[in-house]
């Protein structure tokens, strides 16, 4: 702020919260800051702070929701046919210079930055204003934790085996480090894959549409560091200040070590992975990776959270492999022309078939597990398995 806002500058602050980054932005030099938040309570509660800190004359607080806020028209307001004022939404008197707001959550759009960035540059804005930040990235990676895999699959107790009850080890929901209550970076975890940029977003000009949004998502290919199994892919974002990119945020769990308050305020979040050879099979399979080896990983979005899914693994190929495949296939296509005209263009069509069939949503042989409680004699009439719940955006300008 002290490198952006100068004396002249009107600030727009959009989802003022406590009100922090309005007074900062009024002790950097701001002018006036208009400083917008949609819940009555830490309305209430910021305008006191500011108060108390003396620049309550510098600072206006807005109760309402920024995408109801508008710009004062000075112009004569039109009347209704009972000559009344028709009734105008809250306003600020002009357009702001500089945006500075903290939308992020837990996913760099988890509380609709995106959208709210969009709107308050299309109609609060001036056409040359500075906003903070400038720029985001969303990154995921495919990592390997043995106390990940711990606390969330069962094995045994006391001699008694319990892996059936993996059956309902959840692959579909993404869930915030902070429901499973640990710190990513204290479960002793290792990066299998080099990092997935999943959508980078300009702040200046870009809005929801960068995200994966489209029915089909996005297939991002991977390639394995090392030999290990995978237990989860870890989504963390990072943020930049400024349009040189010269103060930035990240919850990258390793830059988040020993900072407690940053991993309980945002965290990262966590979705659990399989290998997709096991998606009929009654207990999850888990995905073993060799060094080299290469994955296909499907990532969609709701324009709010995101879902991911291994959905395919390629074969690992020695170091003699490629080239005696690619003889025997110059072989085969010089002996079988005719007849691999012929059938090709079927194969095809199928392979293209099973990649469309391809869900997000984990299909388990529900005939298996009842086949099972069947032969244990247990009266499951009252039992109802859950599906996952759906995910909510995280609460917004509040």
């Amino acid at each position: 702020m002290k490198k952006l806002i100068t004396p002249n500058d009107i600030v727009l602050d959009i989802g003022a919260g406590s009100g922090l980054l309005s007074m900062l932005a009024a002790k950097a030099g701001a002018k006036h800051v208009y400083s917008i938040e949609a819940s009555n309570a830490f309305a209430t509660i910021a305008k006191k702070i500011i108060d108390t800190n003396g620049l309550g004359k510098q600072i206006t607080i807005i109760k309402d929701m920024s995408t109801h806020v508008t710009v004062k028209d000075n112009k004569k307001r039109k009347r209704n046919k009972k000559g009344r004022n028709r009734k105008q939404g809250r306003t600020i008197p002009q357009k702001a210079t500089v945006l500075v707001a903290e939308l992020l959550g837990t996913l760099l759009n988890g509380e609709s930055t995106l959208r709210y960035y969009q709107d308050a540059r299309q109609r609060l804005l001036t056409k040359n204003a500075k906003i903070i930040p400038a720029s985001g990235a969303q990154y995921a990676v495919l990592i390997n934790s043995d106390m990940l895999h711990k606390i969330t699959s069962s094995k045994s107790y006391h001699g008694l085996d319990l892996r059936y009850f993996n059956t309902f080890r959840d692959s579909v929901s993404l869930l915030f480090t902070k429901h499973y209550g640990v710190c990513m970076n204290t479960l002793n975890y290792k990066e299998m894959t080099e990092h997935i940029t999943v959508y980078e977003a300009d702040l200046y000009k870009d809005g929801p549409e960068v995200q994966p949004m489209n029915e089909r998502g996005r297939i991002y290919t991977v390639t394995a560091l090392e030999d290990g199994s995978v237990q989860a892919i870890v989504f963390f974002w990072t943020v930049w200040m400024d349009k040189e990119k010269q103060y930035k945020i990240s919850t990258n769990p390793k830059d988040t070590i020993g900072n407690l308050p940053r991993n309980m305020n945002w965290g990262q979040a966590v979705q659990l992975v399989e290998d997709p050879a096991g998606w009929t099979h009654p207990e999850p399979k888990i995905l073993h990776l060799r060094k080299g080896q290469k994955v296909d990983v499907k990532i969609i979005s709701d324009g709010v959270s995101l879902r991911a899914r291994v959905v395919r693994v390629y074969p690992q190929m020695s170091a003699k492999e490629p080239e005696e495949k690619k003889a025997e296939a110059t072989a085969t296509q010089v002996s079988t022309q005719p007849e691999a005209t012929a059938t090709q263009p079927e194969e095809k069509s199928q392979s293209r078939k099973a990649r469309k069939s391809v869900d997000l949503t984990p299909t388990p042989s529900t005939n298996t597990i009842q086949n099972d409680i069947n032969k244990l004699d247990i009266d499951d009439s009252s039992v109802k398995p859950s599906g996952a719940e759906p995910m909510t955006s995280e609460s917004s300008q509040s």
